[in-house]
């Protein structure tokens, strides 16, 4: 409702938002992201996309395991 506040919670970790180098330190914290994986990144602001074109069973497996790796990243 308008004029009311939401409570304090805690932020464990974060980007800072609002600052100049808030887009630097983003940048910094998922430039290793795309390593070890076996498709295409494309990093751009705030979002990340993984793509691969798929020909065979192969590629479907392997951009799979990208995903999965990219969940364990995100996890740590």
């Amino acid at each position: 409702m308008e004029g009311e506040s939401s409570e304090v919670a805690p932020v464990v970790s974060c980007v800072p938002q609002g600052s100049v180098l808030s887009p630097l330190l983003f940048l910094l914290f998922i430039n290793d992201l795309p390593e070890g994986l076996h498709s295409s990144t494309r990093l751009f602001a705030d979002n990340c996309i993984r793509y691969r074109q798929i020909k065979s069973a192969h590629d479907q497996c392997l951009l799979q395991e990208g995903l999965h790796t990219l969940a364990q990243w995100e996890a740590i």
